[in-house]
C-alpha cells in the first residue's frame, strides 16, 4: 500500500456506497457496554474498509459500482462513521461527521459515560478526522457518532492491512435530523488596488477536499460576484482561477459553515501577479484544528518525499507546507532559502502538479527537498496544518516547538526557529 491515501480517495469510496446499502435507521443499534471487536480492512473497495459504529457492522464497498453522486449525503443516509486507513499518516481509521478525543491513556478503556461525556464536551464534531494508532498500540479514543453514540475505542494494532480495532459504547444520544436543505454562498472578487470587481473568475469551493477539485462551481459575473447553490456544511477550500490575478491578503480567510438555507458572502481582495499566473487555491484558516505544539514531530515517511530522505531525528527541523500555484507560498519559500540556515528544513508540496513544483524549485535555485501530499487532508490534520503556507518547527529533541501561517509574526518566528541559525531575511 503506498503510504500516501488522498482524502480524494475517502470520497470516491464514499460515493461507491450509494448502492443497495440499508439505512441506518434500519440496523439494530448495539447495546451500551458491549464489547464489540472488529478487523476493518484498508480503504479499497471490495473489502470490508467501513464501519458503522451505532450497529457495529462492517460495510464492504462493491468493486463494480461507478463513481460520482453527491458522497457526504450518501455516507449520512448510511450510518457510516469510520473507514479502515493504513497509511503511516494515520494508521487508524479515517472518521466521518465525529467528535473524537486522544490518544489517551490506556487505563481510560475503563472510564464511565460521565467521564466520556465530559472529555467530549469541550469539542465540535469534524466532517474529517483521525483515530490514529500510533507506534505502540492500543491507541484509545473517546468518540460521538453523527447519531449521537458516545463510547470508547482502541486500535490494537495493524495485521495484513487490517486495523484491529474494539470499541464500546458508553451512552447514547437524540441527535435531531437536521433539514436536508441547501444555502448559499455568495463569493466578492475585488482588484484590491483598484477596488473594481473582477469579472470571468471561476470560483470552486469544497467541504472535503482542500483543492475544492470535487466542489461546487461558478463564474463571477459583472458586479465581481457569483452566488453559488451549496448543501449545508463546513467549507474548507476555494479555488480561483482568473488571469493575471492571485488572491491579495496575508492571511487566508476562515473556514465557514453554511447553515441549511443560510447565506454567507465572502468578499476575497485579488491583486494582479507579474507573470501570467491565474490559479489560486486557498486552504481556509482552520481555527479549530488540533494543535501538534510539544507533541513528537510526526513521522517524515508520510509526506511523500523520495526513497533515503534523511530523518529529523537528532536536529531541530522545519516542516513547510506550501503551493507552487500560490505566490504568498513561493515568497515563504524564497524566504527560507535567503535565510541561509537551511539545514533539516523539508518542503511539503499540497498542490495537484508536484513535478511543477519541483521545475519552480529549480528555476529559482532552491535545492530543498521537496515532497507531495496533493489532496491528502488527513496528513494535514495530522500535521495541524491551519492554511497554506504553514511550517511546523521542531527542536533537537523531535518535539514541534512552533507552527505558524504567513502571519504579522512569521519572520520573527522563523528566525527564532529555523534549523542552524536566526539570520531569515526580514520581509
Amino acid at each position: 500500500m503506498s503510504s500516501l491515501r488522498s482524502l480524494f480517495a475517502v470520497v470516491l469510496i464514499a460515493a461507491l456506497w450509494s448502492v443497495g446499502r440499508p439505512a441506518a435507521a434500519e440496523e439494530v443499534p448495539l447495546p451500551v457496554g458491549k464489547v464489540v471487536e472488529l478487523a476493518v480492512h484498508d480503504d479499497d473497495p471490495g473489502t470490508a474498509c467501513a464501519v458503522d459504529l451505532d450497529t457495529g457492522k462492517l460495510i464492504t464497498v462493491p468493486k463494480d459500482v461507478p463513481l460520482g453522486g453527491p458522497e457526504e449525503e450518501w455516507m449520512r443516509k448510511r450510518g457510516i462513521d469510520a473507514i479502515g486507513e493504513t497509511s503511516l499518516s494515520v494508521r487508524g481509521l479515517g472518521c466521518l461527521d465525529m467528535k473524537v478525543v486522544g490518544p489517551l491513556p490506556e487505563e481510560k478503556w475503563d472510564a464511565g459515560a460521565d467521564e466520556v461525556a465530559a472529555l467530549l464536551a469541550p469539542v465540535k464534531a469534524a466532517e474529517m478526522a483521525a483515530m490514529s494508532g500510533g507506534d505502540k498500540p492500543p491507541a484509545t479514543w473517546a468518540f460521538q457518532t453523527r447519531e449521537g453514540s458516545e463510547g470508547l475505542l482502541q486500535i490494537m494494532g495493524i495485521e495484513d492491512e487490517q486495523i484491529k480495532i474494539r470499541y464500546r459504547l458508553t451512552r447514547r444520544l437524540e441527535v435531531e435530523e437536521q433539514p436536508e436543505a441547501n444555502g448559499t454562498v455568495e463569493i466578492v472578487l475585488v482588484d484590491e488596488d483598484t477596488g473594481a470587481p473582477i469579472e470571468d473568475a471561476r470560483v470552486t469551493i469544497s467541504r472535503q477536499s482542500v483543492h475544492a477539485i470535487r466542489g461546487i462551481s461558478g463564474t463571477t459575473g459583472e458586479y465581481g460576484t457569483v452566488v453559488l447553490d451549496a448543501p449545508s456544511g463546513t467549507y474548507r477550500g476555494i479555488v480561483i482561477s482568473r488571469k493575471p490575478y492571485t488572491y491579495a491578503d496575508r492571511e487566508a480567510p476562515a473556514v465557514f459553515t453554511l447553515e441549511p438555507g443560510g447565506h454567507i458572502r465572502l468578499p476575497i481582495p485579488m491583486r494582479r501577479r507579474d507573470d501570467d499566473g491565474s490559479l489560486t487555491h486557498l486552504v481556509l484558516r482552520a481555527d479549530g484544528v488540533r494543535s501538534i505544539l510539544g507533541e513528537p514531530l510526526p513521522p517524515l515517511s508520510s509526506l511523500g518525499f523520495d526513497d533515503g530522505i534523511e530523518a529529523a531525528e537528532g536536529r531541530a527541523a522545519a516542516v513547510c507546507f506550501w503551493d507552487a500555484a500560490d505566490d504568498v507560498s513561493q515568497t515563504v519559500v524564497r524566504m527560507v532559502d535567503a535565510s541561509g540556515a537551511t539545514d533539516g528544513v523539508f518542503l511539503v508540496h499540497v498542490g495537484e502538479d508536484a513535478e511543477a513544483a519541483r521545475e519552480w524549485l529549480r528555476e529559482n535555485e532552491i535545492d530543498l527537498p521537496c515532497g507531495s501530499v496533493a489532496g491528502d487532508d488527513i496528513v494535514l490534520v495530522t500535521w495541524g496544518v491551519c492554511e497554506i503556507p504553514w511550517i511546523v518547527f521542531s527542536d533537537e529533541s523531535g518535539t514541534v516547538a512552533a507552527n505558524i501561517g504567513f502571519s504579522d509574526n512569521f519572520t520573527t518566528t522563523l528566525r527564532r526557529h529555523m534549523p542552524g541559525g536566526r539570520n531569515a531575511e526580514r520581509r
